[in-house]
């Protein structure tokens, strides 16, 4: 088993907070391939309602590390194939904005200050010991205003990529999420400019203890 890949400048902070580990190859998604029987088990084993903490990167410590703060959560795997997240709190989704301009900075704020919401996703089960799987989200949409004008900003995470994964633990019974930033559409259009509004890499985790 492989210790899950992410980013390097989070992974003493997920290993340290959450010792999460993974038998995914993120270079390839497909070489995992359960039946149908074997999706249902790890199904019945995860479904229902959950509750726990949405962990998030919420700045620097004096020596310059990423320090983590968090805020309840709740999410619901309704299928072998689908799973909401729960009133997502804009102030956690916040922290994945840049804030090297004084526009990036306004949008933070403007989304800190939006309600919570929820957002779907689709999963895949790739693994049964531990439970494991795959999280395409559909990302979250806010109206926001910021220039004095009205915008549309909706936050995209990594899909169908084992940097967005699920997996429980049956022994220790915690569950752990983890979704990484990928991008943003501002006002339908991708955004591609040089210093991009969302942080990619950056991630959320989901926690069940």
């Amino acid at each position: 088993m492989r210790t899950f890949k992410i980013f390097g400048i989070f992974l003493s902070a997920v290993l340290t907070v959450f010792g999460m580990t993974s038998c995914f190859n993120s270079d390839d998604n497909s070489n995992q391939s359960l039946t149908k029987e074997q999706i249902q088990q790890c199904y019945f084993a995860v479904a229902g309602p959950h509750s726990g903490k949405l962990v998030y990167v919420a700045g620097k410590s004096d020596k310059g590390n990423s320090k983590t703060d968090s805020i309840p959560a709740s999410w619901n795997i309704t299928s072998d194939s689908t799973m909401v997240l729960n009133n997502v709190s804009a102030k956690a989704v916040a922290s994945l904005i840049d804030t090297t301009s004084a526009e990036h900075k306004e949008i933070r704020k403007a989304i800190a200050a939006q309600s919570s919401k929820p957002m779907n996703c689709y999963i895949g089960f790739v693994n049964m010991n531990p439970v494991q799987w795959l999280i395409n989200p559909t990302g979250l949409t806010y109206n926001v205003t910021y220039g004095g004008a009205k915008h549309e900003i909706k936050l995209v995470f990594a899909a169908n990529n084992s940097y967005s994964f699920g997996q429980y633990n049956s022994t220790s019974r915690i569950m752990q999420l983890q979704l990484i930033a990928y991008g943003a559409y501002i006002d339908g259009t991708f955004d591609t400019s040089t210093t991009p509004l969302v942080l990619r890499g950056t991630p959320l985790w989901f926690v069940q203890k």
